[in-house]
């Protein structure tokens, strides 16, 4: 058994108005897991994945920006040909700052093996670690030493491990064993402690989402979390309501409705519905696709075309859906940012190979207030510095400027004393990697948040 489907990349029967998304580009490449990143440092992203089948295996294969307007991803071999399964994922995973690719192999112990990135989108296997176990893969630094580390889920061997990366070698743990009910796995620090804990999800008779709590320094608790009365389809982690805090999005079979659990802090949940999709869901990608810092979600679902479920910003979880395009058994998303314009665009596996360029008008400030006037931030993309303009109600707060990524990881701290009620603060961005991110301004009683994106 692998873990990704081939399913027929299939148009819908009638053409369905899309709302701000355009298709622009459609390569029957099959492809159906993929790591979004930039492999070859020109500051576009690219694209490394391959195609799993019901049986037999699938080779990786890049596809590279061109960083043409409009921009066109083009399939550049890597060299050689290496057998895989599972999800990958991108990280740096030698300490050299450029991305490489962890993978699992196509053998009967699952072992993971990585690919080695050069700096130019020149890649070296190295399969030499003896790491058994992989599948779907996640990447974080557990025990916030500076290297990534790796946690994988095993549908076949029914085993969730911890892969811990000291540098100079690899050690793996074996966290859960002989539970068939394991289907799902998210990373996020859910307790906001600061280090990133492990999310299991389980399906069948179970249908509950548990956390293996991160101690700090690599090690795990394993408590529960939420118990569903329905069978769960899915499972992601984002942040709806924008508090910093990670909420839990899942979905059901049978065209129920897509669910989000609010992190109300201290393991507490509160449940919310966001809408019903089109059809059983297959996929489900947080990000915010119109600019207005809210985060929305976009559904991939079984046999009926994605669509994006719009933050409306209104207490406790409103939404408005709209179609994106006609696109049906889309059972991997990502975003990519594929023109470098600053908006997310939609990859979508679905045994081809779609993209959904963003065509929403966004919104400029990128902001949400809670008691404090939104901050006004710039340049958005940034590169190495932000400027952060804000107001104050005092003049003497003293303020906390927190940057988070989508993980709900603390990137970087700093205290504002500079006094006065209208202020500005720049801040270092240049160790971030590309992506996403959430800034957070406490004055001891009230916050506001902006939304920000590091190229």
């Amino acid at each position: 058994m692998k873990y990704s489907l081939l399913f027929c990349g299939c148009l819908a029967a009638s053409s369905l108005f899309s709302q701000g998304f355009n298709q622009i580009s459609t390569n029957q490449s099959t492809l159906s897991q993929f790591a979004v990143g930039d492999y070859n440092g020109d500051g576009r992203e690219d694209v490394l994945g391959y195609q799993i089948f019901f049986s037999g295996s699938s080779n990786v294969k890049l596809w590279l920006n061109d960083g043409n307007t409009p921009a066109t991803l083009v399939e550049t071999p890597l060299g050689f040909d290496v057998a895989v399964q599972g999800r990958p994922v991108a990280a740096d995973f030698d300490g050299d700052d450029d991305l490489d690719l962890a993978i699992t192999l196509d053998t009967e112990d699952a072992q993971v093996a990585f690919l080695i990135n050069n700096g130019n989108a020149e890649f070296t296997l190295d399969d030499s670690r003896n790491l058994p176990g992989g599948g779907l893969l996640e990447s974080a630094d557990f025990d916030d030493d500076g290297n990534p580390d790796l946690a994988a889920f095993n549908d076949e061997l029914n085993t969730l491990t911890h892969f811990e990366n000291n540098g100079a070698d690899w050690e793996a743990d074996v966290l859960i064993s002989g539970d068939f009910n394991l289907k799902f796995l998210q990373l996020a620090d859910i307790d906001n402690d600061g280090d990133v804990d492990i999310l299991p999800g389980y399906t069948s008779g179970q249908n509950r989402v548990s956390i293996l709590q991160n101690s700090g320094f690599g090690t795990f608790n394993f408590e529960n979390l939420i118990t569903e009365g329905s069978f769960i389809k899915n499972m992601v982690v984002g942040d709806f309501n924008g508090d910093g805090l990670p909420d839990i999005y899942t979905a059901y079979p049978f065209a129920s409705d897509v669910r989000v659990y609010l992190n109300q802090g201290n393991l507490q949940f509160a449940l919310e519905s966001l809408g019903v999709p089109p059809a059983s869901v297959s996929s489900i990608l947080p990000a915010d696709y119109d600019g207005d810092g809210l985060e929305d979600i976009s559904v991939g679902t079984g046999n009926a075309p994605i669509v994006w479920f719009k933050n409306l910003g209104t207490d406790p979880a409103s939404t408005e859906r709209f179609d994106v395009g006609e696109v049906t058994s889309a059972f991997s998303q990502a975003t990519i940012d594929l023109e470098n314009d600053g908006d997310l665009d939609i990859l979508v596996g679905n045994g081809d190979f779609w993209i959904y360029e963003n065509t929403l008008e966004q919104d400029p400030s990128s902001t949400i207030e809670f008691g404090l006037p939104g901050p006004k931030i710039y340049p958005n993309p940034a590169h190495d510095q932000l400027t952060v303009h804000y107001s104050l109600p005092y003049a003497d707060n003293r303020v906390t400027i927190t940057v988070y990524d989508a993980l709900g990881r603390i990137m970087t701290q700093q205290t504002d004393q500079s006094g006065g009620k209208d202020r500005q603060f720049t801040l270092s961005v240049d160790h971030l990697t590309a992506g996403n991110y959430h800034l957070f301004i406490n004055s001891g009683s009230d916050f506001s948040t902006a939304r920000f994106s590091k190229r």
